[in-house]
């Protein structure tokens, strides 16, 4: 993941991570309270994306708006 981080941070990666699976038995990530506009979450999706290929957008952006419905914030895990 480090790797992955590195190549990111410096704009080579153009793949992107595997999605880890969610452990039910352990709050790793307690929901937040639902804060943020429709608008709003739209525009915190488009930051995170900027960080990815743009291949790989549009099932991020899915992933990531359940993240955000889910737990109020979006992870990269």
């Amino acid at each position: 993941m480090k790797k992955f981080i590195r190549q990111v941070n410096e704009g080579e990666s153009d793949i992107t991570p595997n999605k880890k699976s969610r452990q039910e038995n352990i709050n790793e990530y307690p929901k937040k309270k639902p804060v943020l506009s429709y608008a709003e979450k739209e525009l915190e999706i488009k930051y995170f994306l900027k960080y990815f290929p743009e291949k790989d957008h549009k099932e991020l952006a899915k992933q990531f708006a359940q993240e955000l419905e889910d737990y109020g914030q979006i992870f990269f895990r």
